[in-house]
């Protein structure tokens, strides 16, 4: 499989079949994956640890964690092209799922969502190299009913699902110097049909970067957030089968202005400032 990724296309498919693998019926699982080069690590774990980490440095570091008792996917990566060994090509991702099991409330509304923040910048690009400067930030939500047949492994393209929501951003072939400040949220909604209702609940969240040859510095710093959240109407309990993702998550605030100015001073980082959607969970 080449990693001169043409598209960000060409990144999904990378990603479904690195960032998500292990035991294809596990009614829980954390996977945090880091990739840099020729080196990678993989923290699949299933019905299991509920949280878990996972770090290459080769000629830079690219860091990955997971944790479903605060429902929380940081990534990092940072490193300068043609530093790494292998190829210079990096990706941090982490994915985690849970079967949510909700009571009571018959035509409740129950909502999901994923708030995440972070940075990108970087400098030495050369945006009129033949090759593509590849940057990308992709995050996935999916709820299925459990007879939909969702794993680990099929989540990101399986049919069926009661919720969906995905964000791809795509920063490719940069200016020499780069900045973009990211604040983004993912959202989705359903109803009970009363009593017990159970669904499998899937969320993912991976940052990468091709640099095909381009001698560029990248810094992708995602550690403050992505974080999960349930919420309910009055009268709905829910559990889930891990025993950790069954309670509101209140998704972390975004970091003050002059917080950022500190992590990128004597970076010299400018440039265009990144698309933004925001979905509000209600």
């Amino acid at each position: 499989m080449s990693l001169k990724l043409k598209s960000v296309a060409g990144a999904l498919s990378l990603l479904a079949v690195t960032a998500v693998s292990g035991v294809a019926h596990a009614e829980y699982f954390i996977t945090p994956y880091a990739q840099l080069g020729s080196g990678s690590d993989n923290g699949y774990v299933a019905n299991g640890a509920t949280s878990g980490s996972a770090t290459v440095s080769n000629g830079g570091e690219a860091t990955a964690l997971v944790d479903m008792n605060a429902g929380t996917i940081k990534t990092f990566l940072s490193f300068t092209g043609q530093d790494v060994t292998g190829s210079d090509f990096g990706q941090a991702a982490g994915v985690f799922g849970d079967r949510v099991t909700f009571t009571g409330g018959q035509g409740s509304t129950v909502n999901f969502g994923i708030d995440f923040d972070g940075l990108i910048y970087g400098d030495d690009a050369e945006p009129d190299l033949e090759d593509n400067f590849q940057i990308g930030v992709i995050a996935r939500l999916r709820v299925f009913d459990p007879s939909a047949g969702a794993t680990s492994n099929n989540f990101a393209v399986q049919s069926g699902a009661l919720v969906s929501d995905d964000i791809v951003l795509d920063f490719s072939n940069p200016s020499y110097s780069f900045y973009h400040q990211l604040n983004e949220s993912l959202a989705g909604s359903l109803v009970t049909t009363g009593g017990v209702n159970s669904y499998d609940v899937f969320v993912s969240f991976s940052i990468f970067s091709a640099m095909n040859g381009h001698p560029a510095n990248l810094y992708m710093d995602f550690l403050n957030t992505a974080t999960f959240g349930i919420s309910v109407d009055p009268g709905v309990t829910y559990t889930s089968q891990s025993g950790l993702l069954g309670s509101d998550i209140t998704p972390a605030a975004v970091p003050e202005p002059a917080t950022w100015a500190m992590l990128i001073l004597g970076f010299g980082a400018v440039g265009a400032t990144a698309r933004r959607r925001r979905m509000v969970v209600a």
